[in-house]
C-alpha cells in the first residue's frame, strides 16, 4: 500500500511515521510530497494526476482545509475525479501538533486498510477524534460535488 502525505502535514511528521509503517505487515510505504515533487509542482491538479500514473495505486493523507484557492479546485473535488482515494484529518486534528497528527495516521491504519478492498479508489473519508481515540468514516460528496466531479472527469 502507498500513502502519500500533502505539503499540509510537516515532512518531519511524516519521516516518523514512515519509518513506524515500515513495520506494519504488510510494509507501508509512505512518501511526503516533497520526496516526490518540487515546491513549484503545489498545483494540487497537477500532482493528484501525476499520482494517478502509477500502477499500484496511492492514497492521499491531507490536513488540507478544502478551501478554494488561485490554484483551482479545492483538493476534495480533484482526488475523486482522478480517481484517488483521500483521507481528510478533521479541522481540529489538523491544527494539532505533529504528535497528533502522528497518532491520527498510525491509529487509521488499519481501516484504510479495510477501506482499500470495501470501497473504489476515489472515496474520500474524513480521519475524526473520537473520544480518546480516532475514527474514520465516509465523507460523502454533495450533489453539486458529486456534478463537478462529473465534469471534471
Amino acid at each position: 500500500m502507498n500513502l502519500f502525505i500533502d505539503e499540509c502535514i510537516a515532512k518531519k511528521t511524516t519521516r516518523v511515521a514512515a519509518d513506524f509503517m515500515k513495520l506494519a505487515k504488510p510494509p507501508v510505504n509512505m512518501q511526503h510530497f516533497f520526496d516526490l515533487f518540487t515546491p513549484n509542482e503545489r498545483n494540487d491538479d497537477v500532482w493528484a494526476r501525476q499520482l494517478t500514473q502509477n500502477n499500484d495505486p496511492w492514497i492521499v493523507i491531507t490536513a488540507d482545509k478544502g478551501t478554494r484557492s488561485k490554484k483551482g479546485a479545492p483538493l476534495q473535488l480533484i482526488l475523486p475525479a482522478y480517481q484517488v482515494t483521500g483521507y481528510f484529518l478533521s479541522a481540529k486534528i489538523a491544527q494539532g501538533c505533529g504528535f497528533e497528527k502522528l497518532r491520527a495516521i498510525i491509529s487509521a491504519l488499519g481501516q484504510i486498510r479495510a477501506n482499500q478492498q470495501e470501497h473504489p479508489p476515489g472515496t474520500r473519508f474524513k480521519i475524526n477524534r473520537f473520544e480518546h481515540s480516532f475514527k474514520v468514516v465516509i465523507w460523502p460528496l454533495k450533489i453539486n460535488e458529486q456534478e463537478w466531479v462529473n465534469k471534471y472527469q
